[in-house]
């Protein structure tokens, strides 16, 4: 026998009571489904004659539209002939650039002079007394020192700038600067 008073036995089944209602389903709205056709095998003779003499739902023209031939014009009457124009002169490609690589020669001098820094900043480190992990950072800036100059000869200057300065950073942190 349980001890519980009427008004605490009042919240529990209201509880039990929306829990119910919530699991409840409603059953679905559709229409039923037909009755499966009977197999072909089942079928007689007489059957499948019926099946065959009755007419398509829908015309089998209407199913493959065959296109309408289309009428074409009559040559426009003899126009004075026009001289062809002479193709235009192949243009360079356009350049794209930054601000920042506008000016060619201002930013190959801008990069080389980086590049510049770099080397003598690599130049007053001993690769032999470095650790193991200030000898990676040695051949790191030695490799970006290489394919900055490589970005130069074709032309990426933005590249060739992010290169060189992370080349030069460093470089500068290797010789203590």
């Amino acid at each position: 026998m349980s001890l519980m008073l009427p008004s605490a036995r009042l919240p529990t089944a209201a509880v039990v009571l929306a829990l119910a209602a919530a699991c409840a389903k409603a059953p679905p709205r559709t229409t039923p489904a037909p009755p499966p056709a009977p197999p072909l095998a089942a079928l007689s003779l007489a059957s499948l004659a019926r099946l065959a003499e009755v007419p398509p739902a829908v015309p089998v023209s209407m199913l493959v539209a065959e296109p309408e031939p289309k009428e074409v014009p009559p040559p426009p009457a003899a126009a004075p002939a026009r001289p062809v124009p002479a193709e235009p002169p192949e243009r360079p490609p356009a350049r794209l650039g930054t601000p920042e690589t506008a000016d060619v020669e201002a930013t190959t001098k801008r990069v080389n002079a980086m590049l510049e820094r770099a080397r003598e900043f690599l130049s007053t480190v001993r690769p032999e007394g470095l650790s193991a992990d200030a000898r990676v950072q040695y051949q790191t800036a030695r490799h970006l020192i290489e394919q900055a100059d490589e970005a130069i000869k074709v032309r990426n200057f933005m590249y060739a700038i992010r290169l060189a300065d992370k080349a030069e950073t460093l470089a500068r942190r290797l010789a203590g600067g």
